[in-house]
């Protein structure tokens, strides 16, 4: 939980934050981001550390993003090669004799 009850106090002192799991899914960065737009809605929440938040936020997910991108793209490039897809284009572009 980002946010400290209603009424509460939340302090991370250095040490402490060191201890903080970033989130490692966009379905995490979107609980985030939905927490920290209710604590600017409700007074709980500096907007301008809320918008620290959301620019971080949309940073880290852009690199999520693209890591899955990079991670299916050599799925796929690992599967044509094993299953001679190279090959097979290869020789459908080599000009056919006759």
């Amino acid at each position: 939980m980002l946010l400290p009850p209603p009424g509460g106090k939340r302090q991370v002192t250095r040490a402490g934050a060191r201890h903080i799991r970033p989130p490692q899914t966009a379905k995490e960065i979107r609980e985030i981001l939905a927490e920290t737009m209710a604590g600017i809605k409700f007074g709980q929440l500096n907007p301008k550390i809320g918008s620290v938040i959301a620019y971080l936020g949309g940073a880290l997910l852009k690199a999520i993003e693209t890591t899955e991108m990079e991670e299916r793209l050599q799925a796929l490039e690992r599967s044509n090669n094993s299953t001679g897809f190279e090959a097979a284009v290869k020789s459908s572009d080599s000009p056919s004799p006759g």
